[in-house]
């Protein structure tokens, strides 16, 4: 029999940090130019943002609306962007994200139906126009990214939902076809897109949810078209 081979302290210390660090792509979390910052403590919603429209059937957020409820119930409060609930009408940014791009934002779930959502790479009106990224859907059971439908046959998921008055760090990150979700610094989700959305149509991020109480803040938007 050989003898078998060991290895150094040294060499297992290395090898237990690249395991850790293995869900984390180089540069993902530490890089780019930053290009817009929001900390939502003003008085009231800036024009940098946009409610959206929606259509569709009622199950989807569609039919007939108030013209409160089109209105949209997005509000400053304690520092921070909050909705009751919009029935998936967004509140989209106005100016365009780069295309390779990490957006970070804090989010928390005001009550044990969770649903904390987000849209990248839509068109700046409507929902499902880009990718769907949702901590906490479907009953608070569950993450998502999907492709222009919540509902989508491709799209990757977890089990898992968002812990109430729990302030989550979350960043998004595409490069090239792939967007990846992290939460607290840790890789959650990954989509890969052979054919990734860009271009007219696909340019804006939006705040979004179903019925429940959700608070963001702290969103800063870096540009990494340059790393």
């Amino acid at each position: 029999m050989h003898p078998r081979p060991t290895i150094a302290p040294l060499a297992l210390a290395a090898l237990a940090a690249l395991a850790l660090g293995c869900d984390r792509k180089a540069g993902d979390l530490d890089r780019g130019r930053l290009v817009l910052s929001e900390d939502f403590s003003g008085a009231a919603i800036g024009e940098q943002w946009a409610v959206g429209e929606v259509v569709g059937p009622p199950s989807k957020g569609g039919g007939h609306r108030s013209p409160k409820d089109r209105a949209g119930h997005w509000a400053l409060r304690d520092g921070a962007l909050t909705t009751t609930g919009e029935r998936n009408q967004p509140l989209w940014l106005t100016s365009p994200l780069p295309e390779q791009v990490r957006i970070e934002l804090t989010a928390r779930a005001g009550s044990e139906a969770g649903d904390l959502k987000l849209e990248v790479f839509g068109d700046g009106k409507r929902h499902e126009s880009g990718y769907i990224l949702i901590l906490g859907g479907w009953g608070n059971s569950r993450s998502i990214i999907a492709r222009k439908d919540e509902h989508e046959k491709g799209r990757v998921e977890r089990p898992g939902g968002a812990d109430t008055d729990r302030d989550y760090r979350m960043a998004v990150v595409r490069r090239d076809s792939e967007l990846r979700w992290y939460i607290d610094g840790r890789l959650h989700l990954r989509y890969d897109d052979p054919e990734p959305l860009r271009g007219e149509g696909h340019r804006h991020f939006a705040f979004n949810n179903w019925q429940s109480p959700v608070a963001f803040d702290d969103l800063e938007i870096h540009d990494l078209a340059e790393d």
